[in-house]
């Protein structure tokens, strides 16, 4: 399962997007007990990143909000959070941005203000 997330990283590296998509898909799939829960994550995450550079703004911030919802892990939510969020700005939905934006604030304010400092650099 890790070998088929690590082979959907580098098809992603390489822009390879139905390599990248099968690669997450076929990791997410064999990632299915309980203790694969971070690799499951990791390739769903994978697979919105493989619809951002599709650009199916859409599909990625289902996928990345999927990820922070299904996955409560500190390290990927909220990576998935502020990704979603930019994906429903690119979308046009500035409602679901900030709830997700909001949802980002709440859920992991440390993170929040970390990625403001980073903007506003």
């Amino acid at each position: 399962m890790e070998a088929a997330w690590r082979w959907g990283e580098w098809a992603l590296s390489k822009k390879n997007w139905t390599d990248a998509q099968t690669a997450f898909e076929q990791s997410a799939e064999q990632a299915a007990a309980p203790e694969s829960a971070e690799i499951r994550a990791r390739s769903y995450f994978g697979l919105g990143r493989v619809a951002e550079g599709q650009g199916n703004w859409a599909d990625a911030a289902r996928q990345y909000l999927a990820v922070a919802i299904l996955y409560d892990d500190p390290s990927l939510a909220p990576e998935a959070l502020e990704a979603a969020a930019r994906m429903f700005d690119k979308s046009g939905d500035a409602a679901a941005a900030a709830q997700a934006r909001r949802e980002l604030n709440e859920r992991y304010p440390a993170e929040a203000a970390a990625k403001s400092a980073e903007g506003a650099q």
